[in-house]
C-alpha cells in the first residue's frame, strides 16, 4: 500500500487530473507504474498470475488512489480482472488465463 501511495505522489495532482485531453503519454506512465506496484494484481487469483485475492490490500490501495485524485478506469480494470478469474472459477478458463496478466 505504502508503494501505492508513493507512486500516485509521484506527480503532481494538477498533473493527473488534466493529463486526459490531449498527450496520453503522461497518463499511461502513471498507469504502468501502478500495474508495476500490483494494483492490478491484488484481485486476480495466484493462479492466474496475480496476488489476490486481497479484499483488505485492495480497500487500502483504492483509498491511496482516492487521497492522491488518481485518474482512469482503475476499479473497472480490477473488476475485469476479478471477473475474468471467477469466470475461470466456473470453467471458462482460457479467457481467465489469457487476459490478467495483459492487464
Amino acid at each position: 500500500v505504502a508503494q501505492v501511495g508513493e507512486t500516485a505522489q509521484e506527480r503532481g495532482r494538477g498533473d493527473r487530473l488534466h493529463h486526459g485531453p490531449g498527450d496520453p503519454a503522461p497518463g499511461l506512465a502513471l498507469w504502468s507504474r501502478l500495474a508495476d506496484a500490483g494494483v492490478f494484481a491484488l484481485a486476480v487469483p495466484e493462479a492466474y498470475e496475480g496476488v489476490g485475492p486481497l479484499p483488505v490490500e485492495l480497500a487500502a490501495a483504492f483509498v491511496e488512489l482516492g487521497r492522491h485524485a488518481v485518474p482512469g478506469p482503475v476499479v473497472e480494470t480490477v473488476a475485469a480482472a476479478a471477473l475474468l478469474g471467477r469466470l475461470a472459477d466456473l470453467g471458462d478458463a482460457p479467457p481467465a488465463k489469457r487476459l490478467p496478466p495483459a492487464l
